[in-house]
Order: C-alpha cells, then sequence, then structure tokens
C-alpha cells in the first residue's frame, strides 16, 4: 500500500514535539477517515490538525474494520512522527459504532451487552463499555470491534475510547442552556461523508440521539424531517445547527434551508483558541474533535 497523506494539513508554528506531554490528542476514526488535532493544555490553543479521507468508504451498520482498514491506519501513524509521541490525554472518537442511552436508575453494567443487542447486532469480538454522559442521569453504552479496539490501545495505551455522539451530548447539553433561540427545539446535525448524527433538545433538555448513515444529500434531509414529524416538532419552528462534513452553500445545506427555516452554522466552542493556520471558516467541521478533548 502507497504512502497514506492527509487531504488537510494545518500546523502552527509553534508545535514542537518534545513538548507533547503537555500536549492532548483528538482523534476521530471513522469508515471515510482519519482526523487528528492537537491541544496546547497550556494555552488551550489547538495547534494541529490533519484530515485524511478514504477513496472508498466502507459503509455498513456496525463499522468492521479489516485488514486492509487497520493497514491504512498504521501508515498514517508511520507517516506521521507527531502521532508517535507521548501526550499528557489521548481521547479516540469513534464514528458508526453501536450505541444506546438508558438512565442509570436501570443501569446494569453486568447487562450492558444485553442493553445493546436490544437495538444492534454485535459482532462477537466486539467490546462493549459504557460512560456517564453530562446529560442528567443518563448512561452511554456502546461497542468498538475488537480488531479496532485492540489497535486504538496498543498504539495509545490508556486512550479513552468513546462513540462520536457521546462528545456531542456532552458539548451540547452545556451549550444550549445558554443558547439564545427563538424556541424551544433545537436539532443538531453532525455530518460525516457517509454518515450523521442527530440530536435534538427540548427545553434544554436531551430528547433524541441516533446516527444514521446515508448515500446523498435527499436521503439525508428524509431522514431528518422523518425523525421530526414523528416527535411532533414542526420543521419551520425548529433551530437546526450543522456541524461536520458541511458548508453553506453546498448540497446538503441548500436542501436543508429548502425544507427549514432557521438553519446555521454552530460557532466554534470559544473555550478553545485555534491557530491561525486553520482556516476560521472550517472550524465547523472538526467541533466534535475540537470538544473531545473537553
Amino acid at each position: 500500500m502507497s504512502e497514506v497523506k492527509p487531504g488537510n494539513s494545518w500546523i502552527d508554528p509553534s508545535l514542537n514535539p518534545a513538548n507533547s506531554e503537555n500536549y492532548a490528542l483528538s482523534i476521530r476514526v471513522s469508515p471515510d477517515g482519519f482526523v487528528f488535532a492537537t491541544l496546547d493544555n497550556r494555552t488551550k490553543k489547538f495547534i494541529a490538525i490533519e484530515d485524511y479521507n478514504f477513496e472508498t468508504p466502507t459503509v455498513h451498520a456496525g463499522f468492521l474494520p479489516d485488514f486492509q482498514f487497520i493497514r491504512r491506519l498504521n501508515k498514517i501513524i508511520s507517516g506521521q512522527p507527531l502521532l508517535q509521541a507521548g501526550f499528557e490525554k489521548v481521547v479516540v472518537s469513534v464514528g458508526s459504532l453501536p450505541y444506546t442511552l438508558m438512565p442509570t436508575s436501570l443501569f446494569d453494567p453486568e447487562q450492558r451487552r444485553t442493553y445493546l443487542e436490544f437495538n444492534h447486532r454485535l459482532a462477537e469480538n466486539s467490546h462493549v463499555y459504557h460512560l456517564l454522559a453530562s446529560a442528567p442521569d443518563q448512561i452511554v453504552v456502546f461497542s468498538i470491534p475488537g480488531a479496532l479496539d485492540n489497535w486504538i490501545l496498543n498504539t495509545w495505551p490508556g486512550a479513552l475510547r468513546v462513540p462520536v455522539p457521546t462528545t456531542l451530548i456532552r458539548c451540547l447539553t452545556s451549550m444550549v442552556k445558554n443558547y439564545q433561540a427563538e424556541f424551544g427545539n433545537k436539532c443538531f446535525l453532525n455530518i460525516r461523508r457517509t454518515s450523521f448524527d442527530l440530536l435534538i433538545f427540548k427545553h434544554n433538555q436531551l430528547i433524541y440521539c441516533n446516527s444514521f448513515e446515508f448515500a446523498t444529500p435527499v436521503d439525508l434531509l428524509y431522514y431528518v424531517l422523518f425523525v421530526l414529524e414523528s416527535l411532533g416538532m414542526e420543521s419551520q419552528r425548529t433551530v437546526l445547527s450543522l456541524t461536520g462534513a458541511v458548508d453553506a452553500g453546498d448540497e446538503i445545506h441548500s436542501l436543508l434551508v429548502t425544507q427549514m427555516e432557521h438553519v446555521r452554522m454552530t460557532p466554534a466552542n470559544n473555550y478553545f483558541a485555534y491557530s491561525h493556520e486553520i482556516p476560521a471558516g472550517l472550524l465547523h467541521r472538526y467541533y466534535d474533535l475540537f470538544n473531545a478533548a473537553l
């Protein structure tokens, strides 16, 4: 396999691999790519992003990476010395994982695989975990394919592994409390090339969280409108905030604004600073990655 090169690479001049013990590493790995961001914990400033898009994304429920997928990840690590350094903290967010939410009052850790199998078919070698979400009284139960989980831990021992929606739940639950909007319904859409996460808040409470795969923008629009209708929410009275692989005026954005009046890009978290090397107009594309460092 030839060298794997990033589609985007922004490195701040202040980055020094010798200081990596002062840095936090946030990673997103999903069927369609691998992205990492480096945070200087002393200044709370993101000083590097590299984004690797895989040409032939694997699209299927459950995300079962094969040998070639793991080999591609190894090529990325071997080609980027920064990823081989020691970090103060490493968080790996994984897209397209089976997950479910449940109240802490009903949760028994010994039954977490059983809970997950109510809604998902799990591979035999999958590893099942749970985390406390910052949303009140909620546990996130999820599984990671054994091969991928082992690769992560062999590469970064002690790394925290989470499904992408967990990061979104944590940061958005805090944000909506101070979010000024015309209506009480707030819908957040985090888009990857072949999948997306949909979170809906009503009166500042998370009432819906799910992830979908899609092939065309029309598929994405259908799922969003179907969920809103199922919840009895009017699309014209719901604020839709976008993050991820979407830009103002592109096909997905243009299609959404034909059906929803209040569509906007989610602003970057001002708790962090961002290198001037990183285009300000693209910060929304890495919203989940940045907030994984919290």
